[in-house]
């Protein structure tokens, strides 16, 4: 099964819909109701899929599959939803697979609608045939498209993609499509691909006004290495935003770990920012990560940590 995608981006799923007026009956039943109960019985293929089915029930099908995953997703915290999550991630895969030849048809041909949705459908393929037109799509007329088709990228996680379009995107007018690409670039790199390129668009990305923007950016340069952005990752502790300041944590943490001449620095720019933190998760977060970056609990007194990272050398 893919990694989950950090769940701020969810908010860049551009195909993602409520619901369509007037849908045809035939694809309200995608996700079964009366199966979640007893999911596990739930088959990833149907002995019905072969009959034919026309293009629009098809594009059809996959919108409400992709919907329902975008929404179980953010809503999936208990083990039952986490495993309706995994089957309909597979029967996702599984369509997309066996549809590849439509999806790749419509994103290059087909009308936007058609377009957005298999942008998404191409993500969840698995083939590495779906990554040339997903790049080619990134140049798409339309915003919803463009974005999607970073989103899927990301979601393919072929190492060897191209990151050229994406790192060009995190400049892009359109917030959206900015979150997308910055997450992609962030997966890709995990997955292995050369992410040098994307270096200084990370560093820019760290002040963007987005908040998943900033998230992503922030684990780029984490995974880059980047210990000369852990003075902007310091700045961005002071974020209003909970997840915003969760990340940058993380990642200071990180790149204290993997650098010794960077440990001092880190513990230094974590202490100061726990000391502005007098309770709440706030604190709590940058608690946790000085407890693993010290590789000791000195409790919750601020005068400790304070002596702790002081002992440090100066980077």
């Amino acid at each position: 099964m893919r990694p989950l995608p950090y769940l701020c981006l969810l908010l860049t799923v551009a195909c993602a819909s409520t619901g369509k007026k007037g849908a045809s009956p035939d694809t309200e039943p995608v996700i079964p109701t009366d199966k979640w109960e007893n999911v596990e019985a739930w088959k990833i293929s149907n002995p019905n899929e072969n009959r034919i089915k026309s293009k629009g029930y098809l594009l059809s099908e996959m919108d409400g599959m992709v919907t329902a995953w975008n929404n179980l997703l953010l809503g999936a915290r208990k083990g039952a939803d986490q495993q309706r999550f995994r089957v309909l991630d597979e029967k996702i895969s599984h369509r997309a697979a066996k549809d590849l030849r439509l999806f790749l048809e419509e994103l290059e041909t087909g009308p936007t609608r058609n377009r957005q949705v298999s942008a998404m459908a191409l993500g969840f393929s698995r083939s590495n045939r779906a990554v040339a037109p997903l790049l080619a799509a990134l140049e798409d007329s339309q915003s919803t498209v463009r974005a999607n088709a970073a989103f899927a990228l990301g979601l393919l996680r072929m190492s060897d993609t191209p990151l050229g379009g994406l790192i060009a995107m995190l400049d892009a007018q359109e917030a959206n499509e900015r979150s997308s690409a910055s997450w992609a670039v962030s997966e890709l790199i995990k997955a292995g691909a050369d992410g040098t390129l994307a270096l200084e668009a990370a560093r820019h990305g760290l002040f963007d006004t987005e908040p998943s923007v900033q998230v992503h950016c922030v684990l780029i340069l984490a995974r880059l290495g980047d210990n000369q952005s852990l003075g902007d990752m310091g700045l961005m502790l002071h974020s209003e935003r909970l997840l915003v300041l969760r990340a940058a944590s993380r990642a200071i943490t990180k790149l204290g770990l993997s650098d010794p001449h960077s440990k001092g620095r880190a513990a230094r720019i974590l202490t100061a920012a726990l000391l502005e933190n007098k309770e709440g998760p706030r604190r709590i977060s940058l608690l946790r990560d000085l407890q693993l970056l010290s590789k000791s609990n000195y409790g919750d007194e601020d005068e400790a940590w304070i002596k702790w990272a002081n002992r440090l050398p100066q980077s």
